[in-house]
């Protein structure tokens, strides 16, 4: 199961929980982040794989019919971090100087974004880019870069050189949330 299923999945469970009938597509879409039509496709993968069942043509029609105890809510919490000290561009020690410099924290389910040296930063009034401390960027996708101000900034480009030579990597983006 990828990723976004089961943040599809997620997002359903939780709403029939909190509100006691399944999200619709459009609400599933807003929040993954991702077109009403992304949602369905992920929608049909979790169907495929017999998790839920589907009514064609008629809103809020999604039901939980697999059990997967492997999906419950795995809380963690992750370092919200702003901004960095000047720092030797291949720190060793960035996980530690990232733990010190957090400004408080976000829980995430870790099936979500498995793995170590996972941190957040704030991108919008209630967005954040969840990162991993790497210290290599991937070209083509969203990475966190310190700039010379020591201000964290999410930068997507097909280009690595237009990167700022004095401004150096933290890691790529690994996912977005909404605190909405």
């Amino acid at each position: 199961m990828s990723q976004r299923q089961l943040e599809a999945l997620r997002l359903v469970k939780e709403a029939i929980a909190r509100l006691g009938y399944p999200p619709s597509v459009r609400e599933i879409a807003a929040g993954m982040g991702i077109t009403p039509k992304a949602a369905l496709e992920h929608l049909r993968g979790l169907q495929r794989k017999g998790l839920i069942r589907r009514t064609a043509r008629r809103p809020r029609a999604i039901e939980l019919v697999g059990s997967e105890p492997a999906l419950a809510w795995n809380a963690r919490p992750v370092p919200l971090v702003a901004t960095l000290p000047k720092t030797p561009r291949n720190s060793l020690n960035l996980p530690a100087i990232l733990d010190q410099h957090s400004i408080g924290r976000i829980t995430l389910d870790s099936k979500l974004f498995p793995g170590d040296l996972i941190y957040c930063l704030q991108v919008g009034p209630a967005e954040f880019a969840v990162f991993r401390a790497s210290l290599k960027a991937t070209a083509g996708k969203s990475n966190v870069f310190v700039e010379d101000s020591g201000q964290l900034s999410v930068v997507v480009s097909t280009s690595l050189a237009a990167v700022p030579r004095n401004w150096f990597v933290i890691g790529p983006v690994v996912g977005r949330i909404s605190s909405e």
